[in-house]
């Protein structure tokens, strides 16, 4: 059974590596990934050596190949390829043995229900994925309907919608929010105390909260569950009630084109001893055109008697060239905890550069930690270069930019190639599941067997990995290999 929970999770990784890399465009994409570490990360020489000399690769392909690569000093040391089909997925690598892995979506879902049978934490998890739902899935079949099922969105979910989209009023002229352009059309939606109870009854919100309790408490059994979040039910529309909550949703649109729209929810809530009072929030998000370019702005405010708190406001400006963008969250009291900047430079033909800066506050208004990333993408022809630089500090961002190398905690690095067929698949071109090692088909002495053989390649790849290694830490681990 341990043999077989290694090969469910290698499988699992696999196909992590195959649904990354296989809807790539063109002929055959190679990205080469490399990284240097900063100063923050306080790496020793020895390791620095590995990054220096250490480079991932990238293979694609369209039909659903990938491939991933590990090289040292531009020698490969490990290398897996991958192919997706509707039947299954197909594995190569002389790690693993020289003939091509495969493995059928119904072989990988059969492994998949045992291993969640006999892990009694995964029992909410085996309902969602021990199905035959989970296999359509994984093999590019689901149909509409049934991804709309996974998500919970039922007959009774679509009844609800339309009752809701039937009793919203729509008015024409001439309509500005604050900040905003100017509408021709006005949509309201309002939802009452009991529009607002009935939603808990639906099967998508008592899905969600099903499934949070059974991870909370694996232990349950389906009518214990089902007790627990009708409890929880049952005190969510009491709160409801209590609060007398409303809802009101307007959208504002010119010609089918947003402009505005304005969410706020409110109710009434009595301190002991005292009147009720208003309480609430309200979501206001607003397009302004400047030129050609679109500016839209979002407030989130939090509504406290006849008291306005902006508790959240963000920024967003497109245009040709440029994209700006800003975020904030405060405190109750309006003193920033977090600000999020970002730019994006596109000025430039085929060459586009940007930054990400992020800043968290002590609560007292002051910065207590930095993060800054910068992007940089050049295009020539079928080449294509992207660097990310990360930074981080704990102090200010003018801080942090003041001295970059000392904030430095690691650049990456992208080097992408768009080139003809080079062959590289070749190995899993004229695969088939007769030519193909089958791990999940196999008698335990024959996976025993085959497991004795993975290992002796596994231990060959580890020593060329070793070998390429800087000799100072290439000799020592040789020499501690050698002991054992």
């Amino acid at each position: 059974m341990k043999r077989k929970s290694l090969i469910f999770i290698v499988s699992l990784v696999l196909l992590v590596f195959t649904f990354a890399t296989a809807f790539a465009e063109g002929t055959e994409t190679v990205t080469t990934i490399t990284a240097k570490p900063g100063a923050q990360l306080g790496v020793d020489p020895t390791a620095a050596q590995i990054f220096d000399t250490a480079a991932i690769r990238i293979h694609s392909m369209p039909e659903g190949y990938g491939a991933f690569v590990l090289s040292f000093k531009d020698v490969d040391a490990f290398q897996s390829l991958f192919r997706l089909k509707e039947d299954g997925v197909y594995v190569q690598s002389q790690s693993l043995g020289i003939e091509p892995l495969y493995f059928s979506w119904d072989d990988l879902s059969k492994l998949l229900k045992e291993q969640l049978a006999n892990n009694p934490d995964m029992t909410a998890a085996g309902g969602m994925f021990g199905g035959d739902m989970f296999q359509s899935m994984l093999n590019g079949s689901m149909t509409e309907e049934q991804a709309l099922e996974t998500m919970g969105i039922d007959a009774e979910f679509m009844a609800y919608i339309s009752d809701i989209q039937a009793a919203q009023t729509v008015e024409t002229g001439s309509f500005v929010l604050e900040g905003s352009d100017t509408a021709n059309q006005k949509a309201v939606i309002k939802l009452t105390n009991d529009q607002l109870a009935r939603a808990l009854e639906l099967n998508i919100v008592r899905k969600q909260m099903s499934n949070q309790v059974s991870m909370q408490d694996p232990s349950l059994t389906e009518e214990e569950v089902k007790t627990n979040v009708d409890a929880q039910l049952e005190q969510a529309k009491q709160a409801i009630k209590n609060a007398n909550l409303n809802v009101t949703l307007t959208v504002y649109t010119k010609d089918s084109e947003f402009i505005a729209l304005q969410f706020v929810l409110d109710g009434a809530m009595a301190n002991s001893g005292a009147a009720e009072s208003k309480a609430g929030v309200t979501l206001t998000l607003t397009k302004t055109t400047v030129d050609t370019a679109k500016f839209y702005q979002m407030t989130f405010k939090l509504l406290e008697g006849e008291s306005e708190i902006i508790n959240q406001y963000g920024s967003l400006y497109l245009a040709d060239a440029y994209v700006l963008g800003n975020y904030k969250i405060n405190s109750m009291d309006g003193t920033p905890l977090v600000s999020v900047d970002f730019n994006f430079d596109k000025s430039l033909v085929d060459h586009t550069t940007g930054e990400f800066a992020l800043t968290m506050y002590d609560g007292t208004g002051s910065a207590l930690n930095s993060a800054l990333v910068v992007f940089d993408q050049a295009k020539s022809g079928d080449t294509t270069d992207t660097s990310l630089d990360a930074y981080i500090a704990a102090d200010s961002m003018d801080m942090l930019k003041a001295d970059l190398a000392k904030a430095s905690l690691i650049s990456l690095k992208f080097h992408t190639v768009t080139q003809p067929d080079s062959g590289f698949f070749s190995a899993l071109q004229n695969a088939s599941p007769e030519t193909s090692v089958q791990l999940l088909k196999m008698t335990p002495d024959e996976l025993n067997a085959y497991m004795q053989v993975m290992q002796q390649n596994l231990t060959m790849t580890l020593v060329t990995v070793i070998n390429n290694l800087p000799p100072e830490l290439s000799n020592a681990l040789m020499q501690g290999m050698g002991a054992n």
